[in-house]
């Protein structure tokens, strides 16, 4: 997982929280790269995120559903516009994110060793359009 996530997780915490509490969960976390955490394109593996995310729930008392919503409303309004306006400035609605983000991670990552971008489909309700 790329770095960006954790980064977004700790800035969320360092906003809404204090650096000390991100500090915290850093080092209780015991991740094997803690260096990485911070580092937008760094290779962050899957079980030193989870610990990250596990220990963010257990030090800030945050319930699963009330952490991802918390996590979704920063990445959305507060970290994407200030790291990724380049990006989002390309789309018009929601509907045209979606359907150019694998675009946008191809490029993104072409030069990135063992990239592995996520990969969106844009399902259309009939009804709805």
């Amino acid at each position: 997982m790329k770095g960006t996530i954790s980064r977004c997780l700790l800035e969320m915490i360092d906003e809404k929280m204090g650096s000390e509490m991100s500090s915290r969960i850093v080092e209780k976390a015991s991740v094997s790269s803690p260096n990485l955490l911070r580092m937008s394109l760094s290779d962050v593996p899957e079980d030193d995120f989870m610990k990250l995310f596990t220990t963010t729930l257990s030090e800030t008392g945050l319930s699963l559903e009330a952490a991802c919503d918390a996590f979704g409303e920063f990445w959305c309004c507060t970290y994407v516009p200030k790291n990724y306006s380049f990006v989002i400035e390309k789309f018009s609605n929601a509907k045209e994110m979606i359907l150019g983000m694998d675009k946008v991670h191809t490029q993104l990552t072409a030069t990135i060793k063992n990239a592995r971008p996520p990969h969106f489909e844009y399902h259309c309700n009939p009804k709805t359009n």
